[in-house]
């Protein structure tokens, strides 16, 4: 259909960038051009499309459902624009700690939990002198890389093993760290206490980069 740009609840989503929806009441659905316009935008927070909703059952139209519909059209609107993204923090990447892959990761983490409030978390192992006396850095490394799931994402920061936990809070972190322990334990014979461990919640960029800067240090 043709968009109609003079329509107040498409401009509200588009000024204010944000999905815009009627209330839902029944009557409400039906006096209205769209039920729902909401923004694909980025986590450069930049608005790349729309999807707009003309009709919709009933009992799937709530609050829950359009929040849903947001968070999936933010992860479309970062496949649509990820190569010139991923070319501006390459850009910068002198100034960064983790490579650009990480670092673009980490940019869609933090505008989802500004946006919607969705947790991730990083998970920090240190080798140091005591673990050194049982195993090579680059084995234990080796070993942690292959035991993430495979949405997880892990970079080297001096002797700190920086994983990344997309979209898994703190009690899924400790879940986590419990079952990478009872491996550690199991597979290569150390006490996991052995081994400096710290979990880290995704909050604000560039508190989190320093705290984990100083602690591996």
């Amino acid at each position: 259909f043709e968009l109609n740009r003079f329509n107040v609840m498409f401009n509200k989503a588009m000024e204010e960038k944000r999905a815009t929806y009627v209330s839902e009441e029944l009557d409400e659905l039906r006096n209205h051009e769209y039920i729902a316009v909401i923004p694909a935008i980025n986590c450069e927070d930049r608005i790349v499309g729309y999807l707009i909703i003309k009709e919709m059952s009933f009992l799937n139209y709530n609050r829950e459902t359009m929040l849903t519909i947001s968070i999936i059209m933010s992860f479309y609107a970062d496949f649509l624009t990820q190569k010139e993204t991923l070319e501006k923090i390459n850009a910068i990447n002198e100034v960064l700690i983790f490579d650009s892959d990480f670092n673009y990761e980490l940019m869609r983490l933090y505008r989802l939990k500004e946006k919607f409030s969705l947790d991730s978390s990083y998970f920090l192992l240190k080798y140091n002198d005591e673990l050194s006396k049982r195993l090579d850095k680059k084995s234990f490394f080796e070993f942690m890389r292959e035991h993430i799931r495979t949405v997880d994402m892990v970079e080297q920061y001096g002797n700190l093993l920086v994983v990344l936990l997309p979209l898994v809070g703190y009690s899924g972190t400790k879940s986590f760290q419990n079952r990478i322990n009872n491996l550690i334990s199991i597979k290569l014979k150390i006490d996991p206490s052995m081994v400096e461990q710290k979990i880290l919640e995704l909050t604000d960029y560039n508190r989190d980069i320093d705290i984990i800067k100083v602690y591996a240090a």
